[in-house]
């Protein structure tokens, strides 16, 4: 939604209203979890500062999983690849069937070329859901 809005409304100053509106709902509602998700993807995905994207999504991965995942490109846009690489294995165990999936498998399989660091399942080019994948995806 915010980046809709950062989009349709002017760009980097409709992201800082957005990012504005946002904290505004973590304070108003602080045991709900979508308004600090939603910050924290502003701030990965719109105002590049991973970092604090980072600390939105950890204070919420028990009550969304999704953050998990979204930490773990959070912590790929800092450069942090092995970190990045702990929370998207761990999004998987955690949400093995899940939309992102496949998505986290190809960022895993990006992530593990880039360190070289290849696990046996991606070396011989299957994964746990029986489907193949490789380093290249």
């Amino acid at each position: 939604m915010a980046r809709f809005i950062g989009l349709r409304g002017g760009g980097q100053h409709a992201f800082q209203q957005a990012e504005q509106a946002f904290s505004r709902a973590v304070v108003l509602l602080p045991g709900s979890p979508l308004a600090r998700y939603e910050r924290g993807l502003l701030y990965w995905r719109e105002l590049n500062q991973p970092a604090r994207a980072i600390a939105d999504f950890s204070q919420i991965i028990a009550q969304q999983p999704e953050a998990l995942f979204m930490r773990g490109m959070a912590y790929q846009a800092l450069g942090d690849y092995r970190q990045a690489v702990q929370d998207l294995e761990a999004y998987l165990v955690a949400q093995p069937g899940s939309r992102s999936a496949a998505n986290v498998r190809s960022q895993l399989a990006a992530l593990y070329s880039l360190l070289e660091d290849f696990p046996p399942a991606l070396e011989s080019g299957s994964n746990s859901s029986g489907g193949s994948l490789s380093a290249s995806s």
